[in-house]
């Protein structure tokens, strides 16, 4: 399965788009613009975060291998006392997430949901669920999920 994202507009602070899977768009996505992926193509494994309790799907930043990667930065994560969709983590970590703005988040999360305004989405449990459960489905049969992230052709970097 591939994952592409297209990136429409790039404020300065944010960077808003929109989420495919085989060119049917599933869902809108913003990422901080400080701390967004570079344009290219990454494999996505399903990891624990310590932080979140909870298996996420994580971005692997190398090209020949599949398996579930733990970076040294997860094993230095102190748990923080509260943690919801909204927490910043406190090391750089990139993966698909809910949460409602991506301004202040500088750990390279990928926010899913529907567009309201600029860096901020609604629905954002209900889109990560039914993206989760596709991510997980498609890597329980053996196959490789992969992570496009493209500038559309009519891509905006505005800078204020």
């Amino acid at each position: 399965m591939n994952i592409k994202i297209e990136r429409r507009i790039d404020n300065g602070k944010v960077i808003d788009g929109f989420l495919t899977i085989n060119a049917e768009k599933i869902c809108d996505c913003a990422e901080n613009s400080a701390h967004a992926l570079a344009p290219g193509r990454y494999n996505i494994y399903m990891h624990r975060c310590g932080q979140l309790g909870r298996r996420m799907p994580m971005v692997n930043f190398d090209d020949d291998d599949y398996k579930q990667v733990e970076c040294d930065e997860c094993c230095e994560c102190h748990p923080l006392e509260y943690v919801d969709k909204n927490t910043n983590l406190p090391c750089y970590c990139p993966m698909f997430s809910a949460g409602n703005g991506a301004y202040s988040r500088k750990d390279g999360s990928i926010l899913v949901g529907e567009y309201v305004a600029p860096g901020c989405l609604i629905h954002t449990q209900k889109h990560f669920d039914a993206l989760f459960d596709r991510i997980r489905a498609t890597l329980k049969r053996g196959a490789k999920v992969t992570l496009t992230v493209l500038e559309s052709s009519n891509f905006k970097c505005r800078s204020w």
